[in-house]
């Protein structure tokens, strides 16, 4: 697999844990979906569940650059794209898993995405991640330019703040997970804005 590997043409052992963390989420469901344990209603289970991961991967990508720093591993840099375009496939399939739920209505579909604040959040998000997951290859670096590329990505950050709130307004009864999200995303977005200054 190429995307495991590093530019020297070495398997990369960051990205390969990386990858291996993100599949797992995947096959514990699909897991759950063989043995039809996934409750009274499977479909609207494995969409809520999907877009939670997509959600904690996002985070684990943005918590790779302090976590490089603090550790002094810098190769730990490698999972960070690893991390993010994972999180793009699951907020993909969470959407899908949507439309399928909604019997392939794409009118019911646009016309909720509009309507439900919560569902325009999230929908945003995923336009914004898409746009981060067609950029994300060495290729895309080259052609718009470091700089650019990465001022791009920065994006990963307001798509953060997208998905916490989708995320609370979601689980209206329990909001400690998003809650604790909400609070390392600052602490995140501070480190990294006091990183830049010193830079």
């Amino acid at each position: 697999m190429p995307f495991l590997r590093e530019k020297n043409g070495t398997l990369s052992p960051h990205k390969l844990i990386a990858f291996t963390g993100a599949c797992l989420p995947a096959l514990y469901l699909l897991g759950l979906a063989i043995n039809r344990d996934l409750g009274a209603q499977p479909l609207v289970e494995l969409t809520h569940q999907t877009g939670d991961w997509s959600v904690r991967l996002l985070f684990l990508s943005l918590c790779i650059s302090p976590a490089r720093r603090l550790f002094n591993a810098p190769k730990m840099i490698h999972m960070r794209r690893t991390l993010g375009v994972a999180a793009f496939f699951y907020a993909l399939a969470h959407f899908l898993l949507y439309v399928i739920d909604q019997n392939f209505a794409l009118g019911t579909v646009a016309r909720e995405i509009v309507l439900r604040l919560y569902l325009t959040i999230g929908f945003v998000a995923l336009l914004m991640m898409t746009a981060l997951g067609l950029t994300s290859t060495d290729a895309s670096v080259r052609r718009i330019g470091g700089a650019r590329w990465a001022k791009l990505h920065r994006l990963s950050y307001a798509i953060a703040i997208l998905a916490v709130i989708h995320f609370m307004m979601q689980k209206k009864l329990n909001i400690y997970e998003p809650t604790w999200m909400a609070g390392l995303l600052a602490w995140v977005a501070a480190l990294s804005r006091r990183t830049e200054a010193r830079a």
